[in-house]
């Protein structure tokens, strides 16, 4: 009875445990990234990472050198810092600023980075604007909008 003290009905429930199945995988196993690991890179190999990703991706063009420069500068920054984090805690130091604001502030440079490359959820499927015909019939035409 809900309302008797000691009586709420709770005492005499079993508990039955569900087993999970084992799932068996089927293929191979995609291996993560370094950086999801955590395995240590160098610069030169950041680099070389992040540009073959970026051009399997079809988001590189030819005068982008130097913006896939700054994202493999700024990813080994975020591999130090996470590392000197890992080591020392929430208090960890790099100068006189804290590791962990300086990770988000890095964070949040890759991500301006990457949406130039239109890579990130928001900018992945953005067209490019129509370039004129130099015919005004066929350019309203391309670019009518409901």
């Amino acid at each position: 009875m809900a309302g008797t003290p000691g009586k709420s009905g709770g005492s005499n429930r079993s508990m039955n445990v569900v087993e999970v199945p084992s799932i068996k995988p089927r293929g191979t196993k995609v291996q993560p990234d370094w950086y999801i690991t955590g395995d240590r890179m160098t610069l030169e190999e950041i680099h070389s990472h992040i540009a073959l990703k970026l051009k399997a991706a079809g988001a590189t063009e030819a005068g982008d050198s130097t913006l896939v420069a700054s994202l493999a500068q700024q990813y080994q920054f975020l591999q130090d810092a996470s590392a000197a984090y890992a080591a020392e805690g929430p208090s960890a130091l790099i100068g006189r600023a804290l590791v962990s604001r300086l990770i988000t502030e890095h964070h949040a440079e890759i991500y301006k980075i990457l949406k130039e490359f239109g890579v990130t959820p928001s900018t992945r499927n953005k067209k490019e604007p129509l370039e004129s015909t130099g015919d005004k019939a066929l350019d309203n035409l391309f670019n009518f909008k409901h």
